[in-house]
């Protein structure tokens, strides 16, 4: 349980599965490991699944899934750097954009008064 939280990030949406017990832990540790193993991170050889545990050959095995684990991390911190960063934009930006039309608006009125108090004289 505890390496399926850990790890579970490093595969697009096994969080979500796992979190809404959609995946027991022994199908999400296979699917992290197996995920693992397609990118090269890990021998298919360096480790296998019982019931309750993941046994890795050796200590190397679990550096390289922690090293795997903190670059989507570092990716995914990234993607939410820059969606925060485009969000600050386009409420500075939005928001001059408004102030502009609102000040338009206010000329045009002030136009309008204008020529309608000249229409009067």
């Amino acid at each position: 349980a505890n390496f399926c939280r850990r790890f579970a990030i490093t595969v697009s949406n096994l969080t979500k599965l796992y979190s809404h017990k959609k995946m027991d832990s022994e199908q999400v540790a296979r699917r992290i490991l197996d995920a693992a193993t397609e990118q090269g991170w890990l021998a298919r050889k360096a480790w296998e699944v019982g019931k309750t545990k993941v046994f890795l050959k050796d200590n190397s095995d679990k550096v390289s899934l922690e090293e795997l684990r903190e670059s989507k991390c570092e990716g995914l911190a990234i993607l939410i750097q820059s969606v925060l960063r485009m969000h600050l934009v386009r409420k500075r930006v939005f928001k001059e954009k408004f102030e502009k039309q609102k000040r338009e608006a206010k000329i045009k009125l002030e136009n309008e008064k204008n020529g309608a108090a000249a229409i009067l004289l």
